[in-house]
């Protein structure tokens, strides 16, 4: 790790950051270093500190099950969320793991998952509340609401189909092409999307990302 960077970071950092990726189970050296650096070169793009960057990259890089070589395209969404969106990298820590969980087990590309974070943040929203947001929108279109879908179906999505709001179609067309569909069936009118959803969280979500238009993803 410490051939990781040139820079003035000291060895006592650089030490702590090694073991902590090692405790995250990446104990091979090449892993090791893997994950290294890509955790300095987010904590120097990205202005914050090793320890930071490192336990975010591995939280990310474990909640997705991926293997050490994927630790650059990993730290690269993490330092494009924090320069699109108005948060940093402390803030979006605490919630980055839960959302990448969210992202493998919905099959949800990570990179959409942190751009709408990015999006979110942009619009008013802390990155606790971005999560909160997302979260309660993937909660809602997993459980397939029959009233919502009813509403829906009445509408037909770009290949000429109706438009469905379920964990399949989430799957297939990403959150890009649900809220697109969502666009679609109620013109962005938000007592039309409130009457999808339950929770006033899951209706900002979806507002705020037809809002951004096409500009919440084009990072990504």
């Amino acid at each position: 790790l410490q051939k990781a960077t040139k820079d003035a970071l000291s060895s006592v950092e650089l030490l702590n950051a090694q073991y902590d990726i090692a405790s995250a189970g990446f104990t091979n050296s090449k892993d090791n270093l893997n994950v290294g650096k890509a955790a300095v070169n987010l904590s120097q793009a990205g202005f914050g500190d090793l320890a930071g960057s490192t336990n975010a990259t591995v939280r990310v890089l474990r909640a997705l099950g991926d293997e050490s070589s994927k630790a650059d395209l990993r730290a690269s969404q993490l330092f494009e969320t924090t320069r699109v969106g108005l948060v940093t990298l402390d803030q979006l820590t605490p919630i980055i793991g839960s959302l990448a969980v969210q992202s493998k087990q919905l099959g949800i590309d990570f990179g959409e998952m942190t751009a709408a974070v990015a999006g979110l943040t942009t619009q008013g929203a802390s990155a606790g509340e971005a999560g909160t947001r997302l979260e309660a929108l993937f909660g809602e279109i997993v459980n397939a609401a029959p009233a919502a879908n009813k509403i829906l179906s009445e509408f037909r999505d770009e290949a000429g189909k109706p438009i469905q709001l379920n964990a399949s179609a989430l799957k297939t067309k990403g959150l890009r092409g649900i809220v697109k569909d969502i666009q679609t069936a109620t013109g962005g009118d938000v007592a039309k999307i409130s009457e999808l959803f339950s929770t006033k969280e899951a209706t900002e979500a979806v507002q705020l990302l037809i809002s951004l238009g096409d500009k919440a993803f084009k990072e990504y």
